[in-house]
């Protein structure tokens, strides 16, 4: 790795860099070469199905910005058959992040999780006890959007 950063964390490996011009983008798919090369010679299987790309656009002032569609202009690959298409959002350490970085899909995905949870809370329990009640929201509900992540 020569310009990028890394990050590491459990199974999961994140390569970014600040793409401001054209070289920017042969320098990341060097970089992402280099991690997987080092992938392989060290017996490390890379699930290159599982690759994703998003390109955040944090400086609305950048020259690159005012192109339409700018990060579809840009092709990387993880193997010769294996190309990768910029997402909008993906699922990162348990957070949904999106590529305006907004925490809107998050918010809507644990919201919509805790309703479905309390909609099955209400339809199975006929009791509307506070304590009863109280004690299924804190235990059920309220952990929805934490579970299946």
């Amino acid at each position: 790795i020569t310009e990028s950063i890394i990050r590491c964390f459990a199974d999961d490996t994140r390569v970014s860099i600040s793409v401001t011009c054209e070289q920017d983008v042969s320098v990341l798919q060097n970089d992402l070469n280099s991690v997987i090369k080092w992938s392989e010679r060290n017996n490390m299987a890379l699930h290159k199905d599982k690759f994703e790309y998003m390109c955040h656009r944090h400086n609305r002032r950048s020259a690159l910005v005012e192109l339409p569609f700018v990060s579809e202009l840009y092709q990387y690959s993880v193997s010769k058959d294996k190309s990768l298409a910029p997402v909008g959002q993906l699922r990162d350490l348990g957070v949904l992040v999106s590529n305006d970085l907004s925490w809107q899909p998050h918010i809507k995905t644990a919201a919509n999780k805790a309703r479905q949870k309390a909609a099955l809370v209400f339809s199975v329990f006929q009791t509307r006890s506070l304590v009863i009640m109280l004690t299924l929201y804190k235990s059920i509900v309220r952990m929805a959007p934490l579970q299946d992540q």
